[in-house]
């Protein structure tokens, strides 16, 4: 119970941003620290449009960083979950940043219609 209560008043003044990026990136955190954010984001009561252009935001810096170090070689590809969004919004976000690494990796590789045989 100390330890809830010293998270608790780590992170009350902590903004509403923050305490998202806590939720969405769990993995990062102990279990307490994130039952202590989720539990501050539902005494304040953000606008759920707040909450959503915030978690989509992350969604989309979490995704560049995935295909920034994504080997098409090695890596299978792995669709990430949020909280605040639905899969159908997380495929999307998915969609956009994939067709991006996609197009960075055309920009950069070898035009192979150069070397067909004729």
């Amino acid at each position: 119970m100390k330890s809830t209560n010293h998270l608790f008043k780590k992170y009350f003044y902590h903004s509403d941003e923050n305490l998202i990026t806590i939720v969405e990136d769990a993995h990062l955190y102990q279990k307490e620290t994130v039952e202590v954010a989720k539990e501050l984001l539902d005494g304040r009561k953000p606008d759920p449009t707040f909450i959503k252009n915030c978690a989509r935001q992350l969604m989309h810096e979490r995704l560049k960083t995935y295909f920034g170090k994504f080997s098409i070689w090695n890596d299978e590809l792995e669709i990430p979950t949020s909280e605040f969004l639905s899969e159908k919004e997380v495929l999307r976000v998915f969609e956009i940043e994939y067709n991006n690494f996609l197009e960075l990796r055309i920009d950069f590789g070898l035009d192979m219609n150069q070397y067909q045989a004729m």
